[in-house]
């Protein structure tokens, strides 16, 4: 193929160059958008997770007591960010043992445990 006949072909198909090319820079800035929503979520769960561990086990103010019903809804909550789930796991193992005698934590841990460690369960019979 000579020069001539390149400018032939590209002056005939003009059109359907320029919708492939058109499309294929449309693709492109689609997919680095939604790479960059991606990222956002992930930065967002990693900080909404932490926020709430954090108001799990700690106090809003040095010396005030912790809301016994906000505590239950977090551990509820834990149950949404399933890319969490092995240190959720391990640490409402652990507040199992320091919180061995407030039963509707107990109960409320022992539910969200048994959601987590069947969640495979969940996710294939019950979630479709």
């Amino acid at each position: 193929m000579n020069v001539s006949q390149i400018i032939e072909y590209i002056s005939k198909n003009a059109p359907a160059i320029t919708i492939i090319l058109g499309g294929t820079a449309g693709i492109t800035k689609f997919w680095q958008w939604v790479n960059i929503k991606k990222t956002e979520d992930k930065q967002r769960k990693f900080e909404t997770y932490h926020k709430l561990i954090k108001d799990l086990v700690e106090p809003d103010k040095k010396g005030k007591e912790m809301k016994l019903d906000r505590q239950i809804a977090i551990i509820y909550e834990l149950t949404n960010y399933k890319q969490y789930y092995p240190v959720s796991k391990r640490i409402l193992q652990g507040l199992l043992i320091s919180w061995k005698d407030n039963k509707r934590l107990i109960d409320e841990i022992n539910i969200t445990l048994n959601y987590i460690n069947n969640y495979w369960f969940f996710r294939i019979f019950i979630e479709k």
